[in-house]
């Protein structure tokens, strides 16, 4: 999905992808093939300007996978669709 005003990270990230209450294996997983294909990241919390091109968010309310351009965006979207 694209990132809006709305949206937690909006600004420093254009994409993610949401996964459900019950994903939490899903995210892992998906989360592990995106530090093997982009790098090491970190919790949007901690995240900094430069330091990588994704993170995620992981607390009460959202798990996402946050994107910072539609390039890795769809390089995820290729191999999970």
């Amino acid at each position: 999905m694209k990132l809006d005003r709305r949206f937690k990270g909006y600004g420093d990230f254009k994409y993610a992808v949401q996964f459900g209450y019950k994903q939490g294996d899903v995210f892992c997983e998906r989360r592990e093939w995106m530090w093997d294909q982009f790098g090491a990241s970190c919790e949007h919390e901690h995240w900094r300007e430069g330091k990588s091109c994704w993170c995620w968010i992981n607390d009460d309310y959202r798990t996402r996978i946050l994107f910072e351009s539609e390039k890795e965006y769809n390089w995820y979207m290729l191999k999970w669709g």
